[in-house]
């Protein structure tokens, strides 16, 4: 999905909270996150990437998607609430610079992904969102970004609501190689949709 398309979709998942309290379940498109982990840092980027650099690449080689933050999801019951960010967290958010974390993206994959991020709020809390592009290339880091928890080759993606890694095994390969071959001929079926009568 582009970015276009990932914004009409946040705004009606941000509206159906506020006006239903109903929570869309994490799945392959939406992922959730409470806060940051600061890692005993200050560079908002180094924040940034620390936290999100692997979900970031997992929707980008999968369909794209949206990370939520600042609700808080029971890992027992898988409810979601409407925590909202500390001002802490709002202060890092606000002083991101998106077009810093499309370069250090460029130096880790040599690809480019298209990302923005947005705040919001329900009632008086404060909540931002993630929404990041689908890549039509597979995304791969180029050598290992230890700080970033990326590894030279590693196929990241994103199937039943969490991170996978593709190359960690056979079966795992061979299933995100059918995800990608299944995105081929969908996107092909639409071509030909759309030039056919």
């Amino acid at each position: 999905m582009n970015l276009e398309i990932l914004v009409s979709e946040v705004l009606k998942i941000i509206e159906n909270i506020k006006n239903h309290g109903n929570f869309t379940k994490e799945n392959n498109f939406i992922d959730y996150k409470l806060k940051l982990n600061h890692y005993g840092i200050t560079d908002e980027t180094d924040i940034f990437l620390k936290n999100f650099a692997k979900d970031i690449l997992s929707f980008a080689n999968n369909n794209g998607g949206i990370i939520l933050i600042g609700f808080d999801e029971d890992p027992t019951t898988k409810q979601i609430s409407d925590a909202g960010l500390n001002q802490v967290d709002v202060d890092i958010f606000s002083k991101i610079d998106l077009n810093k974390i499309t370069q250090k993206f460029d130096s880790i994959t040599k690809c480019t992904i298209k990302t923005d991020l947005q705040q919001f709020q329900i009632g008086a809390r404060k909540f931002y969102y993630i929404l990041i592009e689908k890549n039509n290339d597979v995304t791969i880091p180029i050598t290992d970004f230890i700080d970033y928890k990326l590894k030279k080759g590693e196929i990241i993606y994103r199937v039943s609501g969490k991170n996978e890694t593709a190359n960690e095994n056979s079966h795992k390969l061979n299933s995100f190689l059918q995800l990608k071959a299944n995105e081929k001929s969908k996107e092909f079926m639409e071509i030909w949709s759309k030039l056919l009568p």
